[in-house]
């Protein structure tokens, strides 16, 4: 296989998937938390940034061999060296925990040097009488020197006895050092039983050392970061009460039968015509649509299989209300919203279809009617507002692929860090009268539309009274809009907001109190780009600039905190809420009611049918 294509592979290899990510705030006053892991000072400077990182021959032997050493990429190779050593460390601790000696691997050293890998000076910097969160008082982080055994069994000494547990090591560095090899990884440990949960996220340094052929043992263990989750009285915050809301026999039935399989079981079901896509993407909207005062919900399914509006009863349950309504589509639709658009006090919906965008009338009792509908492909998401201030709500879509004559010549993303052949978004203007026109170019939102936007929102982040339109991209950078008055001025470099990852979703939130609304960005984090994008032989012919863009697609979630001078400063790293895996939903919300808002944010991926790989 070529240099380029084996680069290209372990910097966007898929991670692993991983839970739900909860991040909560406590306050801009905090010690600096975990996961500020600090991208390396200097990237190799290159001679050119024309390069074509695709290249390749038509006779290529090796192309689907993905050894790493065939190409030169040791870091590659002594990660999975590495990888396998730490495997044997996490089933360790997710069979038995670590307070056992005898049961430690055998992947030490005789003379291993152990730095105590929990700090004592550890405090509380989350005040809520339910759940504990522990940080080092002072940064760096100061650990004495201390035995094997002591050094693990003092990590999880308050850690419940009993549990499920789970363990995941995260390399995202690789050194050379004499006899051996530096690593850095993210540790991630945690415990759940039915009335407890307790969690630990930290980053060691490991250094390994080498005998010829055998496997690599740990020479030391340092502590750069950490931080500890445990709840005190009333256990985890959240649980699945799905079973409590689908009570009746025909939502069971639905609930089990359609939403209780995965979306790769579908696809080996379902005709491809049906437009049946293996990642999902399809929209939910929430809303009172027959006015009782109770929230109700619609889902959209993939292609082949009934949209559902359930209808929120006064227990708590939920009725499935999808053909009374009219609304049970077999149409693989992406996005959906319910809001006023006729200004007569109840909620309408809007949905994004493969070929149209859909408006339906509400008649007040929750029924609808088609009242007009736009064509347009390829739309995933829909936003609202009224944006140039007339009393009417206007629609935002986010289009992520071109229209088909665009894709024939050029059928992926191209280059991936910064593509532009990708869908026209749209703002759509009521007119009234269920009337829409596209008034894209006029208001100023032509300008770098061809993107791959997943999603926008709306926000006013100048408080100028007029809402501002943030747009995210997945292979790109994200795109903000100033409004001035009902007309845009494209502000993202500017403002500081041009951050360039696979963007998917994004929310808003004042989240540290100071007046201005900041963003967060959903992307993706990947431990293997942060290790291969760093290599001096990686591009080596790229520009400085094109290598730290694709260092930054790696890197993971971004927290744009509002300045209030006109820009943004990217606070993800040193917030620690960068590391998201691979993200796709993210919402702000005071999940704990202490007026600080925390961030819930989704991630994983495509799942087999192993339970364990999520």
């Amino acid at each position: 296989m070529s240099l380029t294509k084996t680069t290209i592979f372990w910097t966007l290899r898929a991670l692993t998937c991983a839970p739900i990510a909860i991040l909560s705030s406590c306050g801009p006053d905090d010690p600096e938390p975990v996961g500020t892991q600090a991208p390396p000072s200097t990237l190799s400077e290159g001679q050119s940034s024309d390069l074509n990182i695709l290249a390749t021959t038509e006779s290529d032997p090796d192309l689907m061999d993905l050894d790493p050493l065939k190409d030169g990429w040791d870091s590659e190779h002594l990660s999975s060296l590495a990888g396998e050593q730490l495997k044997k460390l996490a089933e360790v601790f997710e069979s038995s925990g670590f307070s056992d000696q005898s049961k430690l691997p055998k992947i030490f050293t005789d003379e291993v040097d152990c730095n105590s890998l929990r700090p004592l000076d550890l405090k509380n910097v989350l005040p809520d009488e339910d759940t504990t969160v522990l940080r080092p008082s002072s940064f760096p982080i100061t650990a004495a020197k201390v035995s094997l055994s002591n050094c693990f069994s003092a990590l999880t000494s308050s850690a419940p006895a009993d549990g499920e547990r789970y363990a995941k090591f995260k390399i995202i560095g690789i050194t050379p050092i004499e006899q051996g090899f530096q690593s850095t990884q993210l540790v991630s440990l945690n415990i759940r039983n039915g009335t407890s949960a307790w969690e630990q996220n930290a980053t060691w340094n490991i250094a390994w050392k080498r005998n010829g052929s055998e496997s690599p043992l740990i020479n030391s263990l340092k502590l750069e970061e950490f931080e500890e989750i445990h709840s005190a009285t009333k256990g985890v915050w959240f649980s699945d009460q799905t079973a409590s809301v689908f009570s009746k026999e025909t939502e069971i039935s639905i609930a089990t039968g359609q939403f209780g399989m995965g979306i790769g079981e579908w696809t080996e079901r379902l005709n491809d015509y049906l437009l049946v896509m293996q990642y999902g993407h399809n929209g939910l909207a929430v809303g009172d649509v027959n006015g009782d005062g109770f929230e109700d919900l619609y889902r959209c399914q993939t292609g082949g299989l009934p949209n559902r509006l359930f209808l929120g009863m006064p227990d708590g349950t939920l009725r499935d209300y999808s053909r009374e309504a009219g609304l049970d589509f077999l149409d693989n639709c992406r996005g959906a919203l319910f809001i006023d658009l006729d200004n007569d006090e109840d909620q309408d919906l809007v949905l994004a279809m493969p070929l149209q965008v859909v408006f339906f009338k509400n008649d007040g009792s929750g029924k609808f009617e088609i009242a007009t509908q736009i064509d347009q492909q390829n739309v995933y998401s829909l936003a609202a507002a009224d944006f140039d201030h007339d009393g009417d709500l206007d629609i935002y879509t986010c289009v992520y692929y071109a229209d088909e004559e665009i894709r024939a010549e050029l059928p992926i993303p191209m280059p991936i860090y910064d593509a532009k052949n990708g869908g026209q978004n749209a703002l759509l203007e009521n007119d009234g009268n269920w009337k829409f026109t596209n008034i894209t170019k006029a208001t100023g939102l032509a300008v770098d539309n061809s993107r791959f936007s997943f999603a926008a929102i709306w926000e006013d982040y100048n408080n100028d009274g007029y809402l501002d339109l943030y747009v995210v991209n997945d292979f790109g950078h994200n795109n903000l809009y100033e409004n001035k008055g009902g007309h845009f001025q494209h502000i993202t470099e500017q403002s500081g907001t041009r951050n360039g990852t696979f963007g998917m979703s994004a929310s808003s939130a004042d989240f540290n109190h100071d007046g201005w609304m900041d963003l967060y960005k959903a992307s993706m984090f990947s431990s293997a780009g942060n290790r291969v994008v760093t290599q001096e032989q990686f591009l080596p012919t790229a520009a400085p600039a094109i290598k730290n863009a694709m260092f930054q697609m790696a890197q993971g979630n971004t927290l744009f905190t509002n300045t209030g001078e006109g820009s943004f400063r990217d606070d993800g790293i040193a917030a620690g809420v960068s590391m998201g895996r691979w993200s796709w939903g993210s919402i702000f919300m005071d999940f704990n009611n202490d007026s600080w808002e925390d961030l819930f944010v989704t991630n994983g991926f495509v799942t087999g049918r192993n339970p364990n790989d999520l």
